[in-house]
């Protein structure tokens, strides 16, 4: 490809006689509008083999452009380490200077640079991954290129067109946890699943991106603690021994929640304090019960009241081929796990509704001055499809799954280990062959 007709805009075509792009039929990009003041120059040569066109993206790590390899004729992006607190561009515009007395925190992010594209090099043509060509040092810095794809991340996508329909969002959700399955299969937790690091192409592929924090985990390991905003969980902040697939489900089921409702839920250390959380289908009626369920279990405060596996929740969304999963040899039973009832069991019926409450014909029936519990508090059955429902029956106090508070009045899917709250009382659903 001639470099002097090269299009600046795609990297991707020649310019024509006519002054346009053979490729997106744009005329030639002499400057990026708002370029990044930190980035490399328009059309600069890097390594002697990579031509730096259009700023992809740029954060407090790094920054990434869209670039052409020279060498093997094909764009490319490429990723260079740029921690805007422990860096500057020298005036050439090229290399990079350390801020004295930031040369520590530099080597232990760049240490971490090239973990993460060593680890995505040996995904390499693995579809859910994506591919990493070249890692290399130049400028005082790291580099590493890897496979482009034309598209954008999902919070462009909502910013753009605003919340999603459920039915808009299945294939998007249901490509993540395909992903997060593979990673959590090779014992990887990504840690930092948001919109932002979800990429939509333009082909209609879904792929996860920037894997910076990536770890190997294994139960009661500790691990690097790394915080992003309403989407960690509790154990990525506070207890670091605790992280595993669960983990990375709840910063998806915090991205769901986003993505149907257009807010954020509150901030994991806001909940441990104060839960304000609001319950999905009070800002999305449309979204299915089971979905409803199946996100509010994804995003529960303790992360052993969670899916433990991507299959799981998958299975839970109704992502599956085929219809949720309903009993068929066995059925689903409702246990008590501490307060009066402890260890009782009782089995749900979709001919017999179960009434919790302090009246004298509830089902289970507590003593009159039981704290927190109603007159009739909840009822709980099998629908039509096998699957548990709960109603809360406008109780004083509010019944909770998976720590959150049920909306009066309307029924909810549980799921095989979903966790019930009354007042003291705790109760689990257990699916039992």
């Amino acid at each position: 490809m001639n470099l002097t007709g090269l299009c600046m805009n795609c990297m991707n075509g020649n310019i024509t006689a006519e002054g346009v792009c053979s490729n997106c039929g744009k005329p030639q990009l002499r400057e990026q509008p708002n370029r990044n003041a930190n980035a490399l120059p328009f059309g600069y040569i890097l390594h002697n083999r990579y031509c730096i066109g259009r700023v992809l993206g740029a954060g407090g790590f790094g920054i990434t452009y869209m670039a052409r390899d020279l060498a093997k004729d094909r764009r490319v992006a490429l990723k260079e380490l740029y921690l805007i607190n422990d860096l500057t561009r020298n005036p050439d515009g090229e290399r990079v200077d350390i801020i004295k007395g930031q040369e520590e925190s530099f080597a232990l992010i760049k240490k971490s640079f090239l973990k993460e594209a060593e680890l995505l090099s040996r995904f390499k043509n693995v579809r859910e991954i994506v591919d990493v060509y070249h890692l290399f040092p130049d400028n005082n810095t790291a580099y590493y290129t890897m496979e482009f794809i034309d598209g954008e991340d999902l919070q462009h996508h909502l910013m753009r067109n605003g919340k999603m329909s459920w039915n808009e969002l299945k294939p998007i959700a249901a490509s993540a946890l395909d992903q997060l399955e593979f990673l959590h299969k090779n014992n990887f937790i990504h840690r930092d699943i948001s919109p932002d690091n979800i990429y939509l192409s333009k082909s209609g592929e879904t792929r996860l991106i920037d894997f910076g924090s990536v770890r190997r985990y294994a139960s009661g390991k500790s691990l690097t603690q790394f915080v992003k905003f309403n989407f960690s969980p509790i154990e990525q902040i506070r207890d670091s021994g605790s992280q595993g697939p669960w983990t990375d489900i709840f910063a998806l089921s915090v991205t769901l929640y986003y993505c149907l409702t257009g807010k954020l839920p509150p901030k994991a250390l806001d909940r441990a304090l104060n839960d304000t959380f609001i319950p999905l289908d009070r800002l999305a009626q449309d979204v299915p019960p089971n979905v409803v369920a199946a996100i509010h279990k994804g995003m529960a405060h303790d992360y052993r009241n969670r899916f433990k596996t991507a299959s799981e929740f998958k299975r839970a969304l109704g992502l599956t081929v085929g219809p949720v999963p309903g009993p068929t040899v066995g059925t689903f039973n409702l246990f008590g796990i501490s307060g009066l009832y402890r260890n009782a069991r009782w089995r749900l019926s979709q001919n017999k509704k179960l009434v919790i409450g302090r009246m004298g014909n509830c089902d289970v029936r507590y003593p009159p001055q039981t704290p927190g519990v109603s007159h009739i508090h909840c009822t709980i059955t099998l629908a039509k499809n096998g699957n548990p429902c709960i109603r809360d029956e406008n109780s004083t106090f509010g019944t909770y799954v998976g720590g959150n508070r049920l909306q009066p009045g309307r029924w909810q899917y549980l799921v095989n280990g979903s966790t019930i709250h009354i007042g003291s009382q705790v109760f689990k659903v257990m699916y039992m062959q």
